[in-house]
C-alpha cells in the first residue's frame, strides 16, 4: 500500500466563478486559526509556507480542495488584532 500521489495545492486568493465565497479575516492578536481557503488545484496537496504581511503567516500544511477550498492555518504574531 503506496501513499497517494501528492501535488501543490496553489494558493489563490480570488474567487472565481465556482467559488464566490468572501476572504475577509480577523485574527486574533499573537493567535494560530484554521482557515478555509479558495483554491483551483484539485486534491491532495501541500500548501508552502508564505508571509502574507509582516509578522503574520500562512503555515505549510498538507491539505485537500473539496469544492475549491481547502483548510490550513494563519498564524498572526502581531500583538493587536488583524483585519483583511
Amino acid at each position: 500500500m503506496g501513499l497517494p500521489h501528492l501535488k501543490l495545492v496553489k494558493f489563490d486568493p480570488k474567487p472565481d466563478k465556482s467559488n464566490s465565497e468572501n476572504c475577509m479575516l480577523t485574527l486574533i492578536a499573537r493567535s494560530e486559526d484554521v482557515v478555509k481557503l479558495p483554491t483551483k488545484s484539485l486534491g491532495h496537496g501541500i500548501i508552502s509556507k508564505k508571509e502574507l504581511m509582516p509578522v503574520v503567516y500562512l503555515a505549510e500544511s498538507l491539505t485537500k480542495a473539496i469544492n475549491g477550498m481547502c483548510i490550513t492555518s494563519i498564524v498572526n504574531t502581531l500583538e493587536e488584532e488583524y483585519h483583511s
